[in-house]
């Protein structure tokens, strides 16, 4: 007996991985290409793609795709879903003739990837759905390449997701909490511990660095400053900074600004301590 493919099985799967973006409103990103990039890819694959492939997913979804392939309406079928293929595959040119910024130069590739995909399998299923018969060859090979397209666009809607996070970034406009202790010894040295606060999260404000400025005894003395990655840490270990030769009976203040991949946050409040 003749293997039938079941074209609405390929289609669910295909398009499984199309996931809308967020609406992204009125944005800007750190840098004028990526700003160009991401409203581009809004407008042409959430306004574009995904509207036409949901075209498809209805159609696919017609008991006619069930019927014969000789009946007339299986035909009707078959070239209202390669018509709507045609307007899917009519964004995948000009999503591939974006210029991605540089924030997004790890999303991109997947996206190429995952269209040129796309492409190949439009043009295979689109001149299958018009034949009167398939072979298990080519219902193979049509499901190999409907599988391939749900992790493929699955990968790139998350990296993107990543990306455009990335190229949002701001810099901080808050600054963490300080804490202090002191060595047994004295002379010795005197310890600022940051932490997050209710409007200040290391993760979140992607915080690669810090900025402490000591002053001892008013914040009218010449600071002493010394900065800190918290990179290597992965946000799971305190920051703390030291400053040495401190004395019994000083007063000591300290402020501190966060730093992330777009420049150095607003400064804290001046933190003091008074040593016994």
């Amino acid at each position: 007996m003749q293997k039938v493919l079941n074209i609405r099985s390929l289609l669910t799967i295909a398009l499984a991985s199309v996931v809308l973006l967020l609406p992204q409103g009125a944005h800007a990103d750190n840098l004028p290409a990526d700003t160009a990039y991401s409203d581009s890819i809004n407008t042409i694959y959430s306004n574009g793609f995904v509207p036409a492939s949901n075209t498809v997913v209805k159609l696919a979804a017609l008991p006619a795709g069930s019927k014969p392939r000789t009946s007339t309406k299986y035909k009707t079928w078959a070239k209202q879903v390669n018509d709507a293929y045609a307007k899917l595959g009519s964004f995948i040119p000009k999503l591939l003739a974006l210029t991605a910024g540089p924030s997004y130069s790890k999303s991109d590739p997947l996206l190429r990837k995952y269209l040129n995909d796309y492409k190949s399998f439009i043009a295979a299923i689109t001149v299958s759905n018009l034949k009167a018969k398939v072979t298990s060859t080519e219902t193979s090979l049509l499901t190999k390449k409907a599988n391939a397209l749900g992790p493929e666009g699955n990968s790139w809607t998350a990296q993107y997701a990543i990306d455009f996070g990335a190229a949002n970034v701001k810099a901080p406009v808050s600054a963490p909490t300080i804490s202090f202790t002191t060595a047994a010894t004295v002379p010795g040295s005197l310890y600022a511990t940051l932490s997050d606060n209710s409007s200040f999260s290391a993760q979140a404000l992607s915080v690669t660095s810090y900025v402490i400025e000591w002053y001892v005894g008013s914040a009218s003395a010449t600071p002493i400053t010394s900065t800190g990655t918290i990179v290597d840490n992965g946000y799971t270990k305190p920051v703390t900074f030291e400053l040495t030769g401190v004395v019994s009976g000083g007063t000591y203040l300290a402020r501190v600004a966060a730093v992330n991949s777009v420049g150095q946050g607003a400064w804290s409040q001046f933190f003091s301590v008074a040593l016994p």
